[in-house]
């Protein structure tokens, strides 16, 4: 009877513990974690929670019960300002009890429009050569980009950067800009236009030196007209150049030469009479007047040639045997051809005298240079100043 007795004992013992683990209430494994987001976006909660028995929940916002809020997982209406600093809890409960969670803090902050840092610049290119346009902007959430072309947005073009495809004449003149968007705003960049210069125009025929400004940095410009020894330039002012996306921009002071003077130019100018020099640039301010944008020079007044902004337009020097020393009379362009913009200039003389001023491919002035050229051969070739220093241009 004993034995009997103390079965029964510790058999009531196991059933009462059983019946004591099935009346547990829910345990919540995973609480709700803090949140930030962006004004104007949502914010999602999230809980876990155990149970032997059917567990429902219900979410609260600073203590108030949220409608409709009774799943695992609560996502906010688009947040505001005001929504900062909320705290957001959730109350788990089954038939044996109920559960509060730890409060979960949301922080929103203001979003920020779009700000445009740098906008794209103009170029000029060739017929066949493609152009990159490039637009920095800043801003939350995430930007999105639209580039279009004389008003009409270009299918694909979505990125911070757009390169056309290969260039056509018809595309000369074309407008391209850049409209930048998020949900806090527009900007729509600057104007950048595309010059496209005929291949086939192009000096090939004679060419003596030649400088694209690709070395995109130190301070050698590369002669790359393949025709004979490279005549490389030199910055003499490191300091006072800085390579961009379109070339060198040179700022006041900067000196850019041979470091040598004489050049193959001097003689074979000399020998046919004739010269045609050309030159794509973009001017930081309007009247700069005596800078040097190309010059074969000694002196303010001993020159061969020379190309140089005068009030709002450009003159063209050329040494002859019936001009100054410096090459006066000068032959000019049209008034308001100094632009703040990329300008591709060509200037060309032949051996009849007539001189040419071609400004983005079209003819705009003409003249007669007297006497035949007379180069001297101990005179420097540079860019952007005068190559003994002084009569500084900027731009690039």
């Amino acid at each position: 009877m004993k034995k009997h007795k103390l079965s029964g004992i510790v058999t009531t013992v196991i059933l009462l513990l059983t019946s004591l683990a099935t009346m547990a209430q829910p345990v919540i494994t995973q609480q709700p974690a803090n949140q930030t987001v962006l004004e104007g976006t949502t914010a999602t909660f999230n809980i876990i929670a155990t149970s032997s028995a059917p567990i429902s929940y219900q979410w609260y916002k600073n203590g108030a019960e949220i409608g409709g809020a009774i799943l695992d997982s609560y996502t906010t209406p688009a947040t505001t300002l005001a929504d900062n600093g909320s705290n957001f809890s959730c109350v788990v409960q089954d038939s044996n009890g109920i559960r509060l969670s730890n409060p979960a803090t949301l922080t929103v902050n203001a979003g920020e429009g779009p700000s445009i840092t740098q906008h794209p610049e103009g170029q000029t290119i060739l017929t066949g050569s493609t152009a990159t346009f490039t637009v920095v902007a800043t801003g939350t959430p995430t930007l999105q980009y639209q580039w279009k072309k004389n008003g009409v947005n270009i299918s694909g073009a979505i990125n911070s950067s757009y390169t056309t495809p290969s260039a056509i004449l018809s595309d000369n003149s074309s407008v391209f800009n850049c409209v930048v968007t998020n949900n806090y705003g527009t900007e729509t960049s600057n104007d950048a236009t595309l010059y496209v210069i005929d291949q086939s125009t192009r000096i090939s025929n004679g060419l003596q030196v030649l400088y694209e400004f690709e070395d995109q940095e130190g301070g050698i410009i590369h002669d790359v007209s393949g025709n004979g020894a490279a005549e490389d330039l030199t910055a003499i002012t490191p300091n006072r150049i800085a390579w961009t996306p379109t070339g060198m921009e040179a700022f006041d002071e900067a000196i850019v030469r041979r470091s040598v003077q004489g050049s193959k130019i001097v003689q074979n100018c000399n020998t046919t009479n004739e010269i045609t020099l050309e030159v794509w640039i973009q001017p930081e301010w309007i009247y700069q007047n005596s800078g040097r944008i190309l010059t074969s020079s000694i002196s303010d007044v001993d020159g061969n040639f020379t190309i140089l902004p005068k009030g709002d337009h450009y003159e063209f020097l050329l040494h002859t045997t019936k001009t100054n020393g410096n090459g006066e009379p000068a032959i000019a362009s049209t008034s308001g051809t100094q632009k703040l913009e990329l300008t591709h200039i060509v200037y060309t003389k032949g051996t009849d005298g007539v001189a040419k001023v071609y400004i983005n491919g079209e003819l705009n002035s003409t003249g007669v240079v007297q006497g035949v050229i007379e180069f001297t051969n101990i005179y420097w070739l540079g860019v952007a100043s005068a190559p003994y220093g002084g009569a500084h241009w900027r731009g690039m």
